[in-house]
């Protein structure tokens, strides 16, 4: 397996889908760090929720993405998978 192979799915992606995939994930880790360096309680169950509905949007956006991407490679046009 080569060592690209892992990110080859982002070949066709735009440089502002990447950019704005990085920053979603900044703002997890953000999040996962407030998670563990609050001392107020409620605030921190605030933090937590946060995250744990990030993750969720994460694994959505993943699964929309690699169907798309699947979807592109046996002919369906963009619009159809959106």
């Amino acid at each position: 397996m080569k060592p690209e192979s892992h990110v080859s799915h982002l070949d066709y992606v735009s440089e502002d889908e990447l950019n704005r995939l990085l920053s979603m994930v900044v703002d997890v880790e953000n999040l996962f760090t407030c998670v563990h360096k609050e001392e107020d309680v409620d605030t921190k169950q605030v933090y937590f929720y946060l995250f744990r509905v990030s993750k969720k949007c994460f694994v959505f956006i993943d699964i929309t993405f690699k169907l798309c991407t699947k979807a592109a490679y046996i002919g369906l046009q963009k619009s159809e998978c959106s």
